[in-house]
């Protein structure tokens, strides 16, 4: 029974975005980068210093955009921040 409730990444991510927005009745403003709405973004990076870190897999690394995205969700942290966007403007990282 468990199986049938667990979210994939892929789910996760939407929630997080677009299915929130939709759900706050927002999705003409807000949950997808589209011309026209807020955006509010966090950039991350996989980049080689952290992807030794964060995106190692028990029998070898992250390799397809897939995995990475699911490594990021699960074991992402402050490493993995860029820049943070809030209203359309950089408030942090470059």
């Amino acid at each position: 029974l468990r199986d049938s409730h667990d979210l994939s990444h892929f789910d996760a991510l939407y929630l997080a975005t677009l299915g929130g927005a939709e759900a706050l009745g927002m999705e003409n403003d807000i949950g997808s980068f589209e011309s026209g709405k807020a955006f509010d973004a966090v950039l991350l990076s996989a980049d080689e210093s952290v992807r030794a870190v964060v995106l190692e897999f028990p029998d070898g690394t992250a390799e397809t955009p897939e995995d990475v995205l699911q490594k990021i969700l699960t074991n992402g942290d402050d490493r993995n921040v860029r820049a943070v966007y809030v209203d359309g403007r950089c408030v942090c990282g470059s």
